[in-house]
This record gives C-alpha cells, structure tokens and sequence, in this order.
C-alpha cells in the first residue's frame, strides 16, 4: 500500500513540473552554471542567506543530469517522495500502520509539499532531513542523528528550531543527545565567518528594492498562510471559484481537525 502512495506522490510531483523558474530558482540555476563547487562556499554563498549544501548537491546533480528547468528540480522531487515515506514510518513508529498510511497519504496529497517537492531550492532536502531526524530521535540512533543533524544546520538555518523540541521531549537519554550536537557545534566553528558575512550582507539590503519586490504585509496576506497550508500555492484566474474552493477545503480541514481532536480527548 506505502508503494503505491509513494507512486501516487512521485505522479502528483511531476505534474508541470517543465514550467519557467522563478526568482529564487533562478537563483540556483545561476549558482549552478556559474560556480564551481569550492567558489559556491567562496564566492556565492557570503552574499546568500543559506548554508551551501543544497547548492552543492545541486551541482553534482547538473554534472550528470544538466541545468535544465526539469533536472534541476527532480532532486527536490525525490527529496519529497522519500520525506512520504519517512512519515509513513513516524507514523507507523508513533502509532500504528494504518495511522503511518493515513499520515503518508496527506503529505503525499498536501499542495503546499507538492508546491515546493517542485521547487528547486532547498526547503524539500530541509523538511527531508528533519523528518529522517524525528525517525532517528525515536529510534535512539544516535551516531546517525548527529550526522543528520549536522546536515540539516548546513541545509536551512531555520530547520535548526526543531532542537528545542528534542530537548523538551528527551528523558534518560539527555547526555547522548548533548553530544549529538557535537559536529553542528564543529562545523559551525568553520561556518562561522561565512555566516558573519551573511547576516552583514542580510543587514546592508535593508532599504533596498527588495521591500518593494517582495511586497508588504497586509491582511490580506496573512490570511493566505492557511490557505497555502491547505492548497498549496494554487489559484485560479477567476477569484470566485478560488474563494469557493478555499471556503470548501477550509471547512472540510477544519471539520476533520475537530472530529480528531474529540477522538483524541475520548
């Protein structure tokens, strides 16, 4: 059953998956073309504001498979699809196999993991890392959770919150888990400079266009972080259908968030 929801996820990935990059993507087809691997740490990445390993692998990736708009995204795709199987084995490990196939089935359908398991940038390997480092937490593999670990803090910085959560949900095992931390600690003791320079380079853009590129906060906008959540980054041209199917997907969400939680509490 896990094979053909994993099938059912790679399908879903795939589609339109030829379409044009956008700003950020373009970015990492850039950074591809134009740097080699040591001058993505060098060069590029002082002026970014993410850690090198996503673009790293993406470049191995381009010296096999290209720079195209298709090559370039399939890592996040498989990154996506083996993050559906991780979920299916947490929620089998947590609780039992048929809550691991429900638990997989909503990643595996959820819009906004389809939107950015098509991204080519590094959140799909981020939410991959995280989700391969819960498994390694439950299963106490703990030389294994500090390489993980490590991977993730040199994937995307704000993945690094989920550590508190460990620390809150640890018992007997806290000395293992302190020295788990062991090569992020080391290789942020490397990092360090570079991530100098990127919060100098992250302060210095204040005031620039990028306020007017990204856009402010409005209502609005807040409003739509739900609405991502549930569909993803889909809409319609026509506002009243997308206002339909958002009013219809919110009740549906929410209905079934309520009836979970009465079973919960029962």
């Amino acid at each position: 059953m896990i094979f053909l929801i994993l099938i059912l996820g790679l399908v879903l990935r795939l589609v339109s998956l030829n379409q044009s990059f956008w700003l950020d993507e373009a970015t990492s087809g850039l950074v591809v073309r134009n740097f080699n691997l040591g001058e993505i740490v060098t060069k590029f990445s002082p002026g970014d504001f993410h850690p090198p390993l996503y673009y790293l692998i993406l470049k191995v990736w381009s010296y096999i498979f290209g720079s195209s708009e298709i090559a370039l995204r399939f890592p996040s795709i498989i990154f996506g699809v083996l993050t559906i199987y991780l979920v299916y084995l947490l929620g089998k490990e947590l609780f039992n196999k048929r809550v691991g196939l429900i638990a997989g089935s909503l990643l595996a359908t959820s819009g906004l993991h389809i939107y950015y398991s098509q991204e080519a940038r590094m959140y799909s390997l981020a939410a991959f890392l995280v989700s391969f480092l819960i498994y390694l937490f439950l299963k106490k593999k703990w030389l294994a959770f500090s390489i993980i670990l490590m991977l993730v803090g040199l994937t995307d910085y704000p993945a690094l919150l989920i550590i508190p959560i460990f620390w809150i949900l640890i018992k007997k095992d806290w000395k293992k888990l302190l020295l788990s931390h062991i090569p992020l600690a080391i290789s942020y003791l490397f990092w360090l400079p570079v991530f100098y320079r990127q919060l100098s380079t992250g302060f210095s853009v204040n005031g620039s266009g990028w306020g007017n590129l990204l856009g402010s906060f409005s209502l609005k906008s807040f409003a739509l972080i739900p609405v991502k959540f549930i569909l993803g980054r889909i809409s319609f041209d026509n506002k009243y259908l997308y206002a339909s199917v958002v009013v219809f997907a919110a009740f549906l969400f929410g209905y079934l968030i309520l009836k979970s939680t009465r079973r919960v509490n029962s």
